[in-house]
């Protein structure tokens, strides 16, 4: 009795087949090293800019715990505002495919006028005229850009 021996994937592949398959192979393992070697020569490539530039790294420490908070902050609001656009994008689309008429005037008229007014105007809105009649401005960063970007 013989004993049993464990088969290989490419037992009974036509010789052919495992050419190709031994290609594929080859090629597989030589993009995963052109990815190395890319992902290196740019981070040498940023380390050689840097010391280049001649930055001042102390500096820079210094201040990266006060940019490390005002980024986290900035993911905050940035997260925020695309939630909540989604939702009043929802709304508007859903407006313009009514059949009642004051829901598709009104978000017609909403997509209308804000994608007709450019995303400066309305910063400068939301900054300069909503504290006009005593609104605080801190709190309208999101709702402006939730506005802005729920009109798609």
């Amino acid at each position: 009795m013989k004993p049993k021996t464990r088969q290989s994937v490419t037992d009974g592949i036509p010789p052919e087949a495992e050419l190709i398959l031994n290609q594929i192979e080859t090629k597989k393992s030589n993009y995963k090293q052109k990815i190395i070697i890319a992902f290196a020569f740019l981070i040498v490539l940023m380390v050689v800019s840097l010391i280049v530039l001649g930055l001042d790294f102390k500096f820079m420490l210094k201040w990266l715990p006060f940019i490390l908070a005002g980024s986290g902050y900035t993911f905050l609001v940035a997260f925020l505002a695309i939630s909540l656009a989604c939702i009043l994008a929802v709304v508007g689309a859903l407006g313009r495919l009514s059949t009642n008429p004051i829901f598709n005037s009104m978000a017609t008229s909403y997509v209308s006028l804000i994608r007709g007014t450019p995303l400066l105007v309305q910063v400068y809105m939301w900054y300069l005229a909503l504290p006009q009649i005593g609104k605080a401005l801190e709190a309208y960063g999101i709702p402006g850009f939730q506005v802005k970007y729920g009109r798609f």
